[in-house]
């Protein structure tokens, strides 16, 4: 019985979230329209809008993939992800949204892997990689990768053996676990 009430008001609360990120895509946005993932406290800015947000620095809750913003998403929307005062912004020509999948490991192959368009971002090294890279990927590791959940790496990336990134954090990229 606990249990079950624990379960419906995590339902409960999983709905109220829903609801309100609805309301905040339906508000008029001033510029072009863009979907945020923040790791840190961020405010709405003209043009931007708040999906989630969650503590940096902690085992985040985004570790299955990214699902749950899938409804968000829309053919030329801008996505942005947040960091403190760090970002990274881009287009994908197909929906980013979905769930880490694939449950082979070692081969570039094993991960969804989507090309990013109009990518920018303020972090310097990340910058240098994916202008020196060819560009950038999001990079959805498989369900055997155990280190990070997804990544942003240059196009270029050839460490594949713990999912996106080569084990022992080799490799270049923004990984998120």
């Amino acid at each position: 019985q606990g249990q079950t009430n624990k379960e419906e008001k995590e339902e409960e609360e999983k709905e109220k979230k829903e609801e309100s990120l609805l309301e905040t895509e339906d508000a008029e946005l001033q510029t072009e329209e863009e979907t945020s993932l923040s790791r840190s406290t961020c405010s709405e800015q003209p043009g931007e809008l708040l999906a989630y947000e969650e503590t940096a620095e902690k085992d985040g809750d985004l570790y299955d993939g990214l699902a749950q913003f899938r409804k968000y998403w829309k053919k030329g929307i801008r996505v942005k992800i947040m960091w403190g005062a760090q970002y990274i912004s881009f287009k994908s020509s197909v929906n980013p949204f979905v769930d880490r999948t694939l449950d082979e490991n070692g081969q570039k192959d094993d991960n969804r892997l989507f090309e990013l368009s109009d990518f920018e971002t303020n972090d310097k090294d990340l910058k240098n990689w994916t202008d020196t890279g060819g560009g950038a990927y999001l990079c959805l590791a498989n369900l055997r990768a155990k280190e990070t959940a997804w990544a942003i790496i240059p196009k270029d990336n050839n460490e594949w053996a713990a999912g996106c990134h080569g084990g022992n954090w080799e490799g270049r990229g923004a990984y998120y676990s």
